[in-house]
């Protein structure tokens, strides 16, 4: 379900040519190992040149910065948000 919904926004943003995707908790119900498929995914899109990714697992953040070097991570807390190495 959570790869359907990847296809479905990048297909919209492809269709609109926008140079940028947002993916809000998209593995909020998977496990670990279909998250980090799901991941090696993002991590091969070239047609976008930003990709917004919200989590609140920080287990996804471990596997996006193994998948990928040039990721910036930032933490959000009360508004703030601080960037992490």
């Amino acid at each position: 379900r959570q790869v359907l919904q990847i296809a479905n926004q990048i297909a919209l943003a492809k269709m609109y040519n926008l140079q940028c995707i947002f993916l809000d908790e998209i593995d909020a119900s998977c496990s670990d190992e279909n998250a980090r498929i799901i991941f090696e995914f993002i991590a091969s899109l070239e047609d976008f040149s930003q990709v917004f990714f919200i989590s609140h697992r920080k287990e996804s953040l471990k596997i996006m910065k193994q998948l990928k070097d040039n990721i910036i991570f930032y933490d959000v807390q009360d508004g703030m948000y601080t960037e992490l190495d």
